[in-house]
């Protein structure tokens, strides 16, 4: 790369931290979360001006005060207007998305105890939140150190060949196919 070590150096960052969450995450396309997409453009940012100023297209770096205005709307834009929508499923009230599902699924697994894995997959595919699936096995997720299940004991639910950890990353943009199915099995959620 042709340029001052500086802008070298900004422009690894943004690389680091690209390369940091796609090896975090199993899969393809990687699902990008508010907080790291803003962390990214953070960084592409910083680089950004550092090439301003390696090409000379400008002298100096915008003033931290301008460049924190800016950098806050765009934040504020990518973020956007965040969905709170809260659900109701049997006696579990004003549930979040991620804890819908976890609900759903115990329900699911408690009507029918010795239901397994490759059973509970065809019910809920994977398909259904892709790169992390609707649930995954424990061990596999503990194996990977995975933050993106809910891992708690209560939250663990036991199937007739493992045990399993619900995924947690729900939100507006992929839960209405989770929400589909639940319609087709019979299930009131309002």
């Amino acid at each position: 790369m042709v340029g001052a070590d500086e802008t070298i150096n900004a422009f690894s960052s943004v690389l680091d931290k690209i390369n940091k969450i796609f090896n975090q995450q199993v899969g393809d396309p990687v699902d990008l979360e508010d907080v790291e997409r803003v962390d990214i453009l953070r960084l592409l940012s910083v680089f950004a001006q550092k090439c301003r100023v390696d090409l000379g297209i400008n002298e100096s770096e915008l003033k931290e005060e301008i460049f924190e205005k800016t950098f806050s709307e765009i934040e504020e834009a990518i973020k956007g207007k965040k969905d709170t929508t809260k659900y109701n499923f049997k006696e579990n009230k004003n549930l979040g998305k991620g804890r819908l599902v976890l609900a759903v699924v115990k329900d699911y697994v408690e009507n029918n105890p010795e239901i397994s894995f490759e059973e509970l997959l065809l019910v809920f595919p994977s398909e259904l939140r892709s790169v992390y699936g609707v649930f995954a096995r424990t061990e596999e997720v503990e194996e990977k150190h995975q933050v993106r299940y809910f891992m708690k004991d209560a939250d663990r639910i036991a199937l007739s060949d493992s045990t399993i950890a619900v995924c947690n990353q729900w939100g507006i943009t992929n839960i209405d196919p989770f929400l589909e199915v639940c319609k087709k099995l019979g299930l009131e959620i309002n």
